[in-house]
């Protein structure tokens, strides 16, 4: 009777688990927009990606009105003993989760809160190139 009750306790607490581990899963990242991509919201993104990046100087590239909803931030500019730079501009998808805006690395999947800027769900997505 002793190993009977102790497997319907192990099966038990497997399936509350597994239905725990069910209730935390959290909604996927749907793709977005700045919205307004203005240089007010602009300027909270440059802010938010600082502070995910730890970088203190920082510049965003023009948003590309062809692809909303991607940001690009550019590389440093060469020091004064270079004559040039290999660095290329990092790209970041604009994503939502639960109402929130996130700058997503496409590479790699990291995922940086936007906090304080607007961005909309993206309408007629297109296929990525």
């Amino acid at each position: 009777m002793a190993k009977h009750d102790a497997s319907r306790a192990l099966f038990c607490g497997l399936a509350m688990a597994g239905g725990l581990l069910a209730a935390c899963q959290t909604p996927a990242m749907t793709p977005a927009v700045l919205a307004p991509a203005d240089a007010g919201n602009l300027a909270k993104v440059t802010t938010a990606m600082r502070e995910a990046t730890g970088q203190a100087r920082l510049e965003l590239g023009p948003v590309d009105a062809a692809a909303p909803g991607e940001i690009f931030l550019l590389p440093p500019p060469p020091g004064p003993f270079e004559t040039h730079s290999l660095a290329v501009p990092v790209r970041f998808d604009i994503m939502m989760q639960d109402g929130a805006c996130f700058a997503v690395d496409p590479e790699t999947g990291t995922a940086h809160r936007l906090a304080g800027v607007a961005c909309a769900p993206r309408q007629n997505d297109v296929q990525r190139r």
